[in-house]
């Protein structure tokens, strides 16, 4: 196996340098002509290898070089609504400071936004001057910005990290320098936002409207009121890390003693590795498999979210010695959402607890000893969290194009829904939603708000941009639209398979 791994770390492209060496063969005909990013790389060694990557982003700032002692001193917001259409604009403004005698400061903080609430603007005083935001593509702008702080010079960067969750980051600040910067938001509901220790209100009560464009309509907690309660059952799987260190007749156990525990008679129990196997609970015990590669805990979830069933919602167990070096699930929210009973995912713990997980963040939560149901109510047979958020319902909607309204607040709630069918489908093209949000200029996943202060960073940014847009190979960062990671780990499991026959034939070597 270890040939293996060295050979396919050498195919796809992962050495010191992070650049593609992909063949020209792989490339062209296997992959289409678009390159495995380096995350990506790090989930296929996981799940084929059990390599225990931590998959957790590099910092985008050279910690040698920065301090991120600035703090936010003053937050003023000012919100105005449009009685015509029922949409607040939201304008927040940061004082930063630096107040240490260190230079080269770097402000970075996050922040979440609700349903429904989406960044239209972005600016970032330098030198005494309100610089407009550029909305580009959030791979170019990410690019720039490590390459500016790298050069301290000016940059101020925005952008998403995860569900309904942004990062702000400026920079540079000298010793005991402020500097401004804020952003607009619009949204059709007031709420707080919470910045590092600050609640700000944006709005107040109003008239709560349907927001409905193609494809999808937006619920306000007001319509949420007169939905009807519902309650549908509990179905348990447990999903058992099969992966090649595993001690399978230990998990195995762990299941019995939990459901003995808690007196659940049927549930399906998935035994997963590079490949998914699925059982009845009855028959678990009869089950043999070999312990190899790595665990794909996210393909098993992602098998479980996509069953048809209106009357029952999944609890997720998995059953593993070895969680942080499981494959997690990724952006499965638009799947995780049609169960709001169940926010949470768990891994089983020696004592029978649960620790819960969440489907937004993969992040994990205080131990418990059942797991969590939330309300739900009923909406024309699409379960909706009981709550007073807004939320937004997925209906039905053509797959491949985009049609703006010329609404900006309309069209931001159709390009949310658009990105959650990408996720669901792959459709549409991720370059489609890009210059939707380009043309609407609303910020979304693909894309980032981002200042530089010389104009010649300006054209650097926006002929990057242009060469990832149209997939030029000669860039220094990934291509925008990446192979599906279905198709790279067939590969991967292609050039394992390789090996292994060249094992039992050593005359014969590997191809070019």
């Amino acid at each position: 196996m270890k040939g293996s791994y060295d050979v396919t770390r050498s195919i796809v492209g992962f050495d010191s340098g992070n650049t593609p060496i992909l063949s020209a063969f792989y490339t062209n005909f296997v992959l289409d002509g678009k390159v495995i990013s380096q995350h990506n790389i790090l989930v296929l060694e996981n799940l084929f290898f059990d390599a225990g990557h931590s998959l957790i982003d590099a910092g985008l700032a050279n910690s040698d070089m920065v301090n991120n002692r600035v703090r936010l001193a003053a937050v003023q917001s000012t919100t105005e609504l449009d009685g015509e259409t029922g949409v607040y604009r939201s304008r927040v403004d940061l004082t930063l400071e630096n107040p240490t005698g260190e230079g080269n400061g770097e402000y970075v903080t996050t922040f979440k936004l609700p349903e429904g609430a989406y960044i239209s603007d972005y600016y970032l005083d330098v030198l005494g001057e309100r610089k407009e935001g550029i909305l580009a593509d959030r791979r170019a702008a990410m690019f720039i910005y490590q390459k500016i702080v790298n050069t301290r010079r000016d940059p101020g960067l925005l952008y998403y990290t995860g569900r309904n969750t942004l990062e702000l980051r400026v920079f540079p600040f000298s010793e005991h320098e402020v500097r401004q910067t804020g952003f607009e938001i619009l949204h059709s509901y007031p709420f707080n936002i919470d910045l590092d220790d600050n609640s700000i209100l944006l709005g107040k009560d109003a008239a709560q409207r349907e927001t409905a464009v193609e494809g999808a309509v937006l619920l306000s907690p007001l319509q949420k009121a007169g939905l009807k309660r519902v309650e549908r059952t509990p179905a348990y799987h447990f999903v058992v890390d099969c992966s090649k260190n595993s001690d399978m007749a230990w998990l195995t156990a762990q299941i019995e003693a939990y459901a003995k525990a808690n007196k659940i008679t049927r549930a399906e129990v998935i035994f997963a590795s590079h490949k998914i196997e699925s059982h009845s609970l009855a028959d678990m015990k009869q089950v043999t498999l070999k312990t190899e590669c790595g665990f794909n805990f996210g393909g098993a979830v992602r098998m479980i979210l996509s069953k048809e069933d209106s009357k029952s919602f999944p609890v997720i167990i998995a059953v593993s010695d070895n969680m942080p070096g499981a494959v997690f699930p990724e952006n499965i929210y638009p799947l995780s959402d049609r169960f709001p009973e169940s926010p949470f995912y768990y891994a089983l713990n020696h004592d029978l607890t649960l620790t819960p997980y969440s489907y937004e963040d993969n992040k994990a939560r205080s131990r418990l000893k059942n797991p969590v149901v939330e309300p739900v109510l009923d909406f024309n047979g699409i379960y909706v969290a009981d709550n007073d958020a807004c939320e937004l319902v997925l209906g039905d909607m053509e797959p491949d194009s985009i049609t703006l309204t010329g609404n900006r607040y309309q069209d931001a709630v159709l390009l949310d829904a658009a990105q959650q069918r990408y996720l669901l489908n792959g459709k549409p093209d991720p370059l489609e939603l890009i210059r939707a949000g380009f043309r609407t200029r609303i910020l979304t996943p693909q894309t980032a708000f981002i200042v530089v202060e010389t104009p010649e960073q300006e054209r650097e940014l926006l002929d990057l941009q242009e060469r990832i847009l149209n997939n030029n190979e000669q860039i220094p960062t990934v291509t925008l639209d990446e192979p599906p990671l279905l198709i790279c780990a067939v590969l991967v499991l292609l050039v394992i398979l390789f090996m292994k026959k060249r094992k039992a034939d050593p005359d014969r070597s590997m191809p070019c």
